[in-house]
């Protein structure tokens, strides 16, 4: 069959501009890049001029509230590349389990998700990981539980222990009960996956968000071939920044909450400028180790990231988890408890949770008719 693309948003914005005679256009996004991106699509519609761009900053105290990293290098000093001949590399993937269990033995509590650029790259770090059994589930654990790891099914997702569950979960069921159960838990997701986009993983259920290299679409691709033809490689670039953007937006919900992020690839510097000013303004960049010190940069960083929670724990106590699940009216026991008997992990204590359901309206009982007896004719 004959498949159709939408490679520009002119096609609809000719029809805003002269049928429907806009006279007035007002474009707001949370995750668009800076100014360049904005500007492409803003020239797109020719009847309309952009005479005013505002970029706002964010609405926490970015000193005290947001903590960013680059990190470049391993504890080793090895560069950390997340190129597709690095993807299968033993060493590259070594390395970047020490980095993550370093970052995720840091944060005390809280949810840590950690996004990387395809479901084939996750898999085959979770397929290496596995070997290395003590490093997993000691590290890279929860409070004791295995990662959750997202599956390329939109709806489902398994466990680190075991086979894929499909049908029965979804991945942030698993992660949220083993929040409740533990009060730590890691997520392994994919950029521009279920967990990336449209999520809301306020205070202790997101802490820390990492992202594992860039995720530059696949160049062979049809779609991304003509997209590059019509929108120029600046475009490829500013695409994969932009579902970054997204990725890091599960952390920091409002104006009380705090977080890390924490991005772990040695190309980042060069890509800078792509990212949101807020951002930008907060990054420092984790070197390798240099000859003759004794503690590698990455220890001081996450030394400064404990030192970071702790403050802030102090400074802004979060409101305690509560399970947000709703509890479903079918006979048995609930949802939540369901699931962590599923995963043979210790039932969360129960929480009373105030809910207000409309009772639906009774009829009114029918009328009864007195009965008369009957009055012979006269």
């Amino acid at each position: 069959g004959i498949k159709y693309w939408c490679l520009s948003p002119a096609v609809f914005a000719a029809k805003a501009t002269t049928t429907l005679r806009v006279r007035c256009l007002v474009l707001a996004s949370g995750t668009l890049p800076p100014s360049a991106t904005k500007q492409e699509y803003l020239s797109l519609l020719s009847a309309v001029k952009p005479t005013v761009e505002l970029e706002n900053g964010h609405v926490v105290d970015m000193k005290n509230q947001v903590f960013a990293r680059i990190i470049r290098h391993s504890s080793k000093g090895r560069e950390l590349v997340a190129t597709y001949a690095n993807r299968r590399s033993d060493e590259y993937r070594d390395d970047l389990l020490q980095t993550l269990g370093t970052i995720v033995s840091n944060v005390d509590r809280g949810g840590v998700l950690v996004f990387f650029p395809s479901y084939a790259f996750l898999a085959d770090c979770v397929e290496r990981w596995k070997k290395n059994s003590h490093l997993w589930r000691t590290r890279l654990s929860g409070g004791g539980a295995e990662p959750v790891v997202e599956n390329s099914s939109a709806s489902t997702a398994h466990h680190g222990a075991g086979p894929s569950r499909s049908g029965q979960m979804s991945c942030l069921e698993v992660f949220e009960a083993q929040l409740l159960a533990h009060k730590k838990a890691v997520l392994l997701a994919v950029c521009r996956g279920q967990v990336a986009e449209g999520i809301d993983l306020a205070d202790d259920r997101c802490r820390c968000v990492v992202v594992i290299g860039i995720p530059l679409a696949p160049t062979n691709d049809p779609r991304v071939k003509l997209a590059r033809q019509v929108k120029g490689d600046e475009w490829y670039t500013r695409h994969a920044v932009t579902a970054v953007n997204q990725c890091l937006g599960r952390c920091i919900r409002h104006k009380l909450d705090f977080g890390a992020l924490v991005l772990v690839d040695a190309r980042w510097p060069r890509y800078l400028n792509y990212l949101s000013t807020w951002l930008r303004e907060r990054l420092a960049v984790v070197e390798g180790k240099s000859s003759g010190e004794e503690q590698t940069p990455l220890f001081d960083a996450m030394t400064d990231l404990r030192r970071f929670f702790e403050r802030n724990y102090a400074d802004r106590p979060p409101p305690p988890l509560r399970p947000r699940l709703r509890q479903q009216e079918v006979p048995g026991p609930p949802r939540q408890q369901q699931l962590l008997q599923h995963m043979s992990l210790p039932a969360a204590p129960k929480a009373k949770i105030a809910t207000t359901t409309r009772q639906p309206r009774r009829p009114p009982p029918p009328r009864q008719l007195e009965r008369r007896p009957l009055q012979p004719p006269t």
